[in-house]
């Protein structure tokens, strides 16, 4: 077996003379970050595996399981793994989409040394917003990370979807940036583009043309690369750090 993130499988594929692969790993299961569609579908072609996406939690252990193998093709992180029932909490009124809330016997007792309603009884409400696509799971961001713009709640995740399909884009990380009286956010992109090329003009003609007006950013950074942890994840505050101090091209 060969455990990995969505960061490791995208390194692998960019060596030109990647490593021989031992006939002994029969499974490749990637957790820790979505897995995106392309690099699953790129990784089966050079390496003749296919990656099964694991879903968990520090507080309850696995909740979804691709046991296909398939699930990342199709957007999804698969199935509530046996023993486990995943219901969604609408956290906006009547909605197909709510917070992933997960019922075991694995869940955690609680946090300490303060503990949270969320977390404890064998139940375990997490940030993560999702909608059922039949039994499989598809994520959609979390519900801390929703960007507020006048009023209207935007989803950061639906703004890197259409940028990562942009040519010239490698990696995009959306955020709100609070306005000087918090009432509302300025939408940030923060575009990884190594090969350059790309400009702000190019970006906002995209956005304007695959999304809705109050969803387009307003702020555009471009960097040689998203900075992650050591686990293959986001690593927000050096990404913050990156462009704490670089307002992007402030067009509209």
């Amino acid at each position: 077996m060969f455990p990995s993130a969505p960061a490791y499988l995208q390194a692998l594929l960019k060596l030109s003379q990647p490593p021989s692969w031992p006939s002994s790993v029969r499974l490749v299961i990637s957790a820790s970050a979505p897995l995106p569609s392309d690099v699953a579908s790129q990784f089966q072609a050079r390496f003749g595996l296919p990656v099964h996406v694991f879903y968990g939690a520090s507080e309850c252990g696995g909740i979804c399981y691709d046991r296909e193998g398939t699930a990342a093709e199709r957007g999804t992180v698969g199935e509530p793994v046996d023993g486990v029932t995943v219901r969604l909490e609408a956290p906006f009124g009547e909605s197909e989409e709510g917070l992933v809330t997960v019922e075991s016997p694995s869940v955690a007792l609680g946090y300490l040394p303060k503990g949270d309603p969320r977390l404890g009884g064998g139940r375990f409400v997490t940030s993560d917003l999702a909608v059922f696509e039949g039994s499989a799971l598809r994520l959609r961001g979390r519900v801390d990370g929703l960007i507020n713009v006048k009023g209207k709640k935007v989803n950061p995740t639906e703004i890197e979807s259409v940028l990562q399909r942009m040519p010239g884009v490698a990696e995009v990380v959306a955020f709100g940036v609070p306005s000087a009286d918090k009432a509302s956010d300025t939408v940030r992109a923060v575009i990884a583009c190594p090969e350059g090329g790309l400009g702000y003009d190019d970006v906002m003609a995209w956005c304007r043309a695959h999304l809705p007006e109050h969803k387009v950013p307003r702020s555009v950074v471009l960097v040689s690369a998203i900075p992650r942890t050591a686990r293959g994840k986001v690593s927000r505050a050096e990404l913050l750090a990156l462009v704490g101090g670089r307002r992007g091209d402030p067009r509209a």
